[in-house]
């Protein structure tokens, strides 16, 4: 059997279970590993030949998070290899990832969110103006992924709603007031099908609003208001977390309000607030201003 065959089989039994953003992420990298060996029997691999494979990636600046996703795909398909007992060990599985650089999560501040909201009111017509600040609202008030609103469906818009996350993890999130009035009132003014199983958000053709939509949207916002470019949709969800940290709440409730699978993952919020927490004192601190 071919590789190109293992890897159509490895795409239906093992990649189908893992969600559609992390199928065409690993179906590429692993691609792209492919077509770098293309003159070599990728079975028969050694340190070198990786070490090869690794210093290419870093000749094109690409960065290190990039690595370790790439890397996590190609050691899946490898892995899927082993358990057919094509391969019994392969080079491959003794490469480490690189170390992420640690970064904390730029969070928007209020004065910024009070001008997207605003912005997003005057830049389309009627109804998709009103998508937009429910869409945006939606993310900054619960925390949810572009991927996760975007999924939804009118069915499931109540005072709580159910998402499946990443890893396939369901959680149940609370709608605010404010949020589900902004949802009532654009699908009040759009013009499409009105049912429990069609898409929350649409697009002006009237199929589901695709992600790209939605961060071309705030990309006009940050030419407007002169915002840097670390203010994205994703940059929403940072906010809800960092600015409900700031006022009090539970480490615990935010990391299940974010699904985050790990404690450790909501942690890095903390710094965040305490970044905040310095600025702010230096500011203020008398001799500061001496």
């Amino acid at each position: 059997m071919s590789i190109k065959e293992h890897v159509t089989l490895w795409q239906t039994r093992e990649l189908s279970k893992k969600s559609m953003n992390t199928q065409k992420a690993y179906s590429h990298d692993l691609d792209n590993f492919l077509s770098f060996f293309k003159d070599q029997d990728v079975l028969q691999l050694n340190s070198l030949d990786l070490r090869r494979w690794l210093s290419n990636r870093y000749d094109q600046s690409l960065s290190k998070s990039s690595t370790t996703r790439t890397l996590s795909g190609v050691v899946s398909f490898f892995k899927y290899l082993k358990r057919q007992k094509v391969i019994s060990d392969h080079a491959i599985f003794y490469v480490f990832a690189p170390k992420k650089e640690k970064r904390l999560p730029r969070a928007m501040n209020h004065l910024q969110i009070e001008k997207t909201l605003k912005q997003l009111e005057t830049m389309s017509a009627e109804w998709v103006s009103a998508r937009d600040v429910a869409l945006f609202m939606l993310m900054y008030g619960t925390g949810m992924r572009i991927s996760e609103a975007l999924s939804l469906n009118q069915g499931q818009i109540d005072s709580y709603v159910v998402i499946k996350g990443k890893g396939g993890f369901e959680r149940s999130v609370p709608l605010p007031s404010i949020v589900q009035e902004k949802i009532k009132r654009y699908l009040a003014a759009q013009p499409f099908e009105m049912n429990s199983g069609s898409p929350l958000f649409y697009g002006v053709q009237g199929s589901r609003l695709s992600p790209v939509v939605a961060a071309r949207q705030m990309q006009r916002i940050r030419a407007v208001c002169n915002f840097d470019a670390e203010v994205t949709p994703h940059a929403l969800r940072h906010s809800c977390a960092t600015h409900l940290l700031d006022e009090g709440a539970d480490l615990r409730r935010i990391q299940k309000l974010l699904g985050h699978k790990s404690l450790n993952t909501t942690q890095m919020y903390i710094s965040v607030s305490q970044e905040k927490m310095l600025g702010r004192y230096q500011r203020i601190h008398p001799r500061q201003k001496a």
